[in-house]
C-alpha cells in the first residue's frame, strides 16, 4: 500500500444512491450507481469490493450521507432506508475503515455555499381570512437541493457526465450527491 495516495469514497444511501471515489486531488477515480441485488436491496458485496480495491491502493476515508427523514415520509420508507444504510455502515465498520456520516444540510453548506438564488418561493393559504374575506397567504421558501447539487457539481467538474447509463438523459441524483460527499471529505481534511 502506498501511503501517499488517499481516496475519498462518497456513498449516497438508498436505492437511487451511488458510490463515487475521488483522490486527494479531487480527481474522479470511480463512480457507479447503487448496485442492487435481485430483491432490490443494495449489493453490499459490490460496495465492499470497491472499498477494498481502493484500500489496496492507498488510504481510504468513506463519507456517508447520514439519513435524515423528512416530513411526510412513510414509516415503511424510513425503515427501508435505515436497513439499507445499516448494511453499508456495517461493512465500513467491519473493514475498520475511517468514515464520516454527514447530514445533507451540513455537507451542502460546505460544498454548495450560498444557495438563495435556487430557493423555491410559493404562497400557501393559511386557512384564515382578512377583514375583506380574502384568504390570508403566507410565504413558504423551499430549497431545491437537487438542483443546487447539480449546478455545483457541474461547476466543479464541467467535463463530467452524471448519467446512470449511456442511454440516460438526466443526471443521476445519487451520483451527484455521492461525488459531493467525497468532495466534502477532501474539503474538511478528513
Amino acid at each position: 500500500m502506498s501511503n501517499n495516495l488517499k481516496f475519498y469514497i462518497g456513498i449516497d444511501l438508498g436505492l437511487r444512491g451511488a458510490v463515487v471515489v475521488l483522490d486527494s486531488n479531487s480527481n474522479i477515480r470511480y463512480k457507479m450507481v447503487m448496485p442492487l441485488r435481485a430483491d432490490n436491496t443494495p449489493d453490499v458485496k459490490k460496495i465492499y469490493a470497491v472499498i477494498r480495491h481502493f484500500e489496496k491502493m492507498g488510504s481510504v476515508h468513506v463519507i456517508l450521507e447520514r439519513f435524515a427523514g423528512f416530513h411526510g415520509q412513510s414509516k415503511k420508507s424510513v425503515a427501508s432506508l435505515e436497513r439499507q444504510g445499516g448494511k453499508i455502515y456495517g461493512i465500513v465498520e467491519l473493514m475498520d475503515i475511517p468514515y464520516t456520516a454527514s447530514l445533507p444540510k451540513n455537507w451542502q453548506k460546505v460544498i454548495c455555499g450560498d444557495t438563495k438564488q435556487y430557493d423555491k418561493v410559493s404562497w400557501v393559504k393559511t386557512g384564515n381570512k382578512d377583514d375583506d374575506g380574502k384568504d390570508i397567504k403566507k410565504k413558504v421558501v423551499k430549497k431545491d437541493t437537487k438542483k443546487i447539487a447539480l449546478v455545483t457539481v457541474n461547476r466543479l467538474f464541467p467535463k463530467e457526465k452524471w448519467l446512470a447509463t449511456a442511454k440516460s438523459r438526466v443526471a443521476h441524483d445519487g451520483m451527484v450527491d455521492a461525488c459531493l460527499l467525497a468532495l466534502y471529505g477532501i474539503r474538511k481534511g478528513l
